[in-house]
């Protein structure tokens, strides 16, 4: 009896204990991201920016339709890039964020028309982790959820202002 309360407690023991070595921290949502930005450019020089932008950034292009004024990207992954937050992960081999070690994916879409006498420029962005299967952290309560970080909507704004 006493061979087999042994053999219970020390499975009970490895059993959380392992479960323990295993720490998913969410990723904070950003408070405020800027996704809308007027412009006192012509629609041309606002697009133009837009279309040097994801040439000089090779970001892959779906849809580049000028006269509804919509820019779309296929689904491509990032890895190592500061623009989403995916959480972090600690096993026993060590804590990282989950987007440095495994990459994350994006979408996103951008629409540009005249308001009011200026240009408006609204980014949404849709960044989703890796397969929680394929990185064997389905364990530990990783949801594959990712927020951005304003970083990449900044990038752009800033890149049509000075250009």
């Amino acid at each position: 009896m006493l061979k087999k309360f042994s053999l219970i407690l020390i499975i009970l023991v490895l059993l959380f204990g392992l479960n323990s070595c295993y720490t998913y921290t969410p990723p904070q949502q950003a408070k405020r991201i800027t996704k809308t930005q007027l412009y006192d450019l012509s629609y041309n020089a606002v697009w133009t920016s837009l279309v040097e932008f994801f040439a000089i950034n090779s970001l892959p292009l779906d849809i580049l339709d000028k006269d509804s004024g919509l820019i779309s990207t296929k689904d491509f992954k990032i890895k190592g890039l500061n623009w989403c937050d995916c959480g972090n992960w600690k096993d026993m081999g060590g804590e990282f964020e989950i987007k440095d070690k495994y990459g994350a994916h994006l979408e996103f879409n951008i629409f540009v028309k005249e308001k009011n006498g200026n240009i408006k420029v609204l980014i949404n962005m849709t960044y989703r982790g890796v397969d929680k299967n394929l990185t064997g952290m389905a364990q530990g309560g990783y949801d594959g959820i990712c927020y951005s970080t304003g970083e990449l909507e900044n990038m752009i704004f800033d890149y049509i202002k000075n250009n």
